[in-house]
């Protein structure tokens, strides 16, 4: 469903504004682009994963996890912010 199909009589109902206000936050806490080009240009996994640590994604990293772990402990913390963000959306 898009906010245009949750709106009725021309209005923006309660729920979309939630979820559209959730994204938002979301969005903004984001690692983008330059940090993200930052992780990647680190001298080695661990100072990747240190640096990692100050993000949003900190609280399932750790600077002495191995890569597989870490992608999924990213993965995992994306994964949450989609159901709660789901969580605000209105159903249908």
């Amino acid at each position: 469903m898009t906010p245009a199909a949750g709106r009725e009589h021309g209005a923006v109902s309660a729920g979309w504004v939630a979820g559209s206000v959730r994204a938002r936050a979301l969005a903004r806490r984001r690692v983008g682009a330059g940090p993200a080009r930052q992780l990647a240009a680190s001298g080695s996994l661990r100072e990747a994963l240190a640096a990692l640590e100050a993000t949003c994604y900190g609280r399932e990293i750790r600077a002495a996890q191995p890569l597989a772990e870490a992608q999924n402990a990213v993965a995992s913390t994306i994964l949450w912010d989609m159901r709660v963000l789901a969580g605000w959306l209105p159903r249908g």
